[in-house]
């Protein structure tokens, strides 16, 4: 029903004179001698092309054409798009400074925290070859190969370069890298805060073991080591009781039963060890729990003294005490109560408390009156002396004039 189709002589032909009609249109014109070039259907996904067919004589005798379908293609093109844009927003937002390298290693991108790195503005950057970019020498790093200063000096990158397909089939560098001062930062604090504690493990005087909760050596300094025949460099990881002798399992065990039950351990044992030539050693073993905000984490094993057996019976018979102590043991003996030691010998509460218990324990008395019983018994005061005099003290028999007045005539008649 066009009124572009005409008929004349029983057939049906387009009037050559409407050359705009939407279906024909091209087709006229390629009649007329031009090559069209159109796009139609969904999306324009088809490319057609009319182009006219000429006889022998160069004369116009028809049209040809032809019509592809590029959806797939089209489609394509769109993920590809889609795929560039998704890889550049990522780089231009991502946490790495990023570059992207031609074949002949020639930047083509660079993110703003790439061109901080090497403090560059995109024109400086671009189309010119990465290594010039990248401060000299930075890539020297002591640590790894891989990484590199910026060009102020004050971060540290580690790259990672991983090849991608171009659009021309020519292989790309996607060089990605992270920056690593503030590991760098807290690994070298880590390192300094391994050598301050290694330094404080060699100091301790004596032997010194760092067992954890599970019997476990941690660490243990050379003087542990050279106690039980071992390299300190071997003791690591292997159970502290495989060396307790037998007799001194029972409050070794309980010891660690203790530590099962949540109690803190701070205390002092005579345990018997055995070394790894299998010599029996006595020694006296003052045991720390280490905690942290979480409760315990390890033990602290700091040997006292150690030997034979009979070499550290002998040594230990005296309980070591010092003058102080001989001075509150006198005091004791005479029934004088903690307030007035205290003030007789300056001593604060605190301090006198302290006495009191280092005296417990080195006489093994559990109250007042056993550790005057256990002075006497071990020869530290004579019942021939009165007012009692400390006889492992120097100058006991040279008392001040002082001291005597310190103490009460009336209160001893």
């Amino acid at each position: 029903m066009s009124r572009a189709v005409i008929a004349q002589e029983g057939r049906k032909r387009f009037d050559l004179r409407y050359p705009q009609h939407p279906d024909v249109s091209a087709h006229l014109r390629a009649r007329a001698g031009e090559t069209v070039n159109w796009l139609m259907g969904w999306s324009g996904a088809i490319k057609a092309c009319v182009a006219p067919l000429r006889g022998s004589d160069g004369e116009v005798v028809g049209v040809v054409g032809a019509a592809v379908d590029l959806s797939e293609v089209m489609e394509e093109e769109r993920r590809r798009a889609s795929s560039e844009q998704l890889l550049y927003a990522f780089l231009e937002q991502g946490p790495c400074a990023a570059s992207i390298l031609d074949p002949d290693d020639r930047v083509i991108f660079a993110n703003q925290l790439f061109l901080d790195a090497v403090d560059a503005s995109p024109e400086k950057a671009i189309g010119n070859r990465e290594q010039a970019l990248i401060p000299a020498g930075s890539t020297e790093s002591p640590r790894r190969p891989d990484e590199w200063r910026s060009r102020s000096g004050d971060r540290t990158f580690r790259s990672r370069r991983l090849s991608v397909p171009g659009p021309s089939g020519a292989a790309l560098t996607l060089h990605a890298a992270s920056d690593v001062s503030e590991e760098i930062r807290l690994r070298e604090q880590s390192e300094n805060r391994r050598q301050r504690y290694r330094a404080l493990i060699e100091s301790t005087p004596g032997p010194l073991a760092i067992v954890d909760l599970h019997q476990c050596v941690e660490d243990v300094n050379k003087e542990f080591g050279r106690m039980l025949g071992l390299p300190q460099d071997q003791l690591g990881g292997l159970s502290l009781g495989r060396w307790v002798d037998p007799c001194s399992r029972e409050p070794y065990d309980a010891l660690w039963e203790a530590l099962a039950g949540g109690q803190d351990v701070n205390t002092a044992q005579n345990l018997v060890f055995t070394d790894n030539s299998g010599k029996i050693l006595l020694t006296r073993v003052v045991i720390r729990t280490l905690r942290n905000e979480s409760g315990p984490m390890a033990t602290a094993w700091v040997v006292e003294s150690w030997g034979e057996p009979a070499t550290q019976v002998a040594r230990n018979t005296g309980p070591g005490l010092s003058a102080l102590d001989g001075q509150v043991l006198e005091r004791l003996a005479v029934g004088e109560s903690n307030a007035e030691i205290a003030a007789a010998l300056c001593l604060s509460r605190q301090g006198l408390d302290y006495r009191l218990k280092q005296l417990r324990q080195r006489l093994s008395a559990g109250s007042r009156g056993a550790i005057v019983a256990r002075a006497y018994a071990e020869g530290l005061l004579s019942a021939a002396d009165w007012p009692p005099q400390f006889r492992d003290r120097p100058d006991a028999g040279r008392r001040s004039a002082a001291s005597e007045q310190a103490k009460s005539p009336r209160r001893l008649d």
